[in-house]
Formats: structure tokens, sequence, C-alpha cells
């Protein structure tokens, strides 16, 4: 199926089922980030995000939230 296809199904959806398509769509675009996340974290492309977080901490230029 072609998303101009996709779309045409869409606009054809009651007002029920286009909320329940945003929700799953939302939590499917989530866990994809939540996966990508993970890899970045995994292959270590965030050890730099890390150390400095943790330096500024220890420096105390944090605050509570």
């Amino acid at each position: 199926m072609s998303v101009p296809e996709i779309k045409e199904a869409v606009m054809k959806l009651s007002t029920e089922e286009l909320t329940d398509l945003v929700k799953w769509l939302n939590e499917f675009s989530e866990s994809l980030w939540d996966k990508q996340i993970e890899a970045d974290f995994e292959s270590g492309k965030l050890d730099h995000l890390i150390k400095q977080a943790r330096q500024e901490f220890r420096a105390g230029k944090c605050q509570e939230i």
C-alpha cells in the first residue's frame, strides 16, 4: 500500500477510528524513539553527553526540578 493510498483510507475513517489510529501512531513513534535512544546508548554515541552531565553535576551546575 502506498502513502497516497494510506492517506485516502485515513480520510475515510470515523472519528473514533481516527482517534485510535493517532493513539497507535503516537505509541509506535515513541517506541521507535526509545529503540533509537537505546541503540545510541549501547553504541557509545551518548557517552560524551553523559560525561558532560556528570561533570556539571559534580561542579554544582545542576538544580532540582
